[in-house]
């Protein structure tokens, strides 16, 4: 399946109009230059830069692509159970990772995703827990946003602070 990129950059233009709005509202800190809506505000202008980018290629190429191109193979079960893992991917982490904890459900999510994707069994292995492990101390540690706890985090945390 391939979507007009004209399509494409005006949907994503949308998105960072209403990113950039959305974030205007976030409360700002006191006695602090720099507030919540930073982060976002930048995403949005960036996100808006590259749709315009991206738009203005797809109008001076001159081309008249279709709206959407379907291939044969948009149906087989493997492309189905590829698009459908990531949205149960986010559904089975909004059940789990509360009980289990964020490490051992995103490692167990991530392993699957690559699985689902063709990654060597491995590499899937060890680049979900390498990434799941460095987003945890990235996200504790350095920017102080708590995740969901289970007994690997909290043995992890031992270990961390007694390095």
């Amino acid at each position: 399946m391939k979507f007009n990129d004209a399509i494409i950059a005006v949907l994503l233009l949308a998105l960072a109009i209403a990113l950039f709005l959305g974030a205007r509202t976030l409360p700002s800190l006191p006695g602090q230059t720099v507030g919540p809506a930073l982060f976002p505000m930048t995403i949005a202008v960036a996100l808006a830069l590259t749709s315009v980018a991206i738009l203005l290629n797809a109008v001076s190429s001159g081309r008249m692509e279709p709206w959407v191109v379907l291939n044969d193979g948009i149906f087989s079960p493997r492309t189905l159970a590829s698009v459908l893992a990531v949205p149960a991917s986010v559904i089975a982490y909004m059940a789990f990772a509360d009980v289990v904890g964020f490490l051992a459900v995103s490692s167990g999510l991530l392993f699957g995703l690559m699985l689902v994707f063709r990654t060597k069994v491995g590499v899937a292995a060890s680049v979900s827990v390498l990434v799941s492990t460095g987003c945890f101390l990235l996200f504790r540690s350095v920017l102080m946003v708590p995740l969901p706890e289970g007994a690997v985090e909290r043995l992890l945390m031992e270990v961390f602070h007694a390095v």
